[in-house]
């Protein structure tokens, strides 16, 4: 689902699976990250219901979900239909700085 919105003076929007954010100030390269091409969930993680004979969780087309920006402008939280959060620091320059999985609470029984 496509989103818009401001992190300090970036104008960030999201197509599909990317999130791209341009400066509106300056003249400065866009910052563009893909889903697609980021770290995936590690393989060392079981899944219970797929365990106990149930269906196996279905994985997600890396698809931008929606993001959010921090109350002082300089963080941007993302999270895509492949169970990521992506934290990106977008001040003094764009870095992705952790990313997480969201895991069911029967993963880890």
């Amino acid at each position: 689902m496509p989103a818009v919105g401001f992190c300090g003076e970036w104008f960030i929007f999201t197509c599909d699976k990317k999130l791209v954010a341009i400066h509106t100030k300056q003249a400065r390269e866009s910052f563009v990250f893909d889903c697609s091409t980021a770290q995936k969930k590690p393989n060392n993680t079981k899944d219970v219901s797929n365990a106990d004979g149930g269906a196996s969780e279905e994985t997600g087309t890396d698809k931008v979900l929606a993001f959010a920006v921090s109350p002082s402008g300089k963080l941007v939280a993302l999270t895509d239909d492949s169970k990521r959060l992506v934290l990106f620091h977008c001040e003094p320059s764009w870095q992705c700085i952790s990313i997480r999985y969201h895991f069911s609470p029967s993963s880890f029984i």
